[in-house]
């Protein structure tokens, strides 16, 4: 199995695991994993996760023009 077939197969697994419910023991055993490497992957994606959601939150630069400033209205 390819590095990257293994990989969409345990984030498949991952994703199923956190809908689950079951502790990571249960769950690795019940589908022929080791505990160890649900482990490894569950904390792999998460920092994955975590980088994607870093980089998505980021600060832009504008510019306020004079244009912009406060002009009172006068109603009648």
């Amino acid at each position: 199995m390819s590095k990257l077939s293994e990989a969409k197969r345990m984030r498949k697994l991952v994703s199923e695991y956190h809908i689950s419910g079951q502790s990571q023991k249960a769950f690795a055993q019940s589908r022929g994993l080791t505990k160890g490497k649900l482990h490894y992957w569950v904390k792999k994606l998460s920092k994955e996760s975590n980088n994607l959601s870093e980089a998505s939150c980021s600060f832009i630069p504008i510019e306020v023009g004079d244009s912009l400033k406060f002009q009172p209205h006068v109603l009648s």
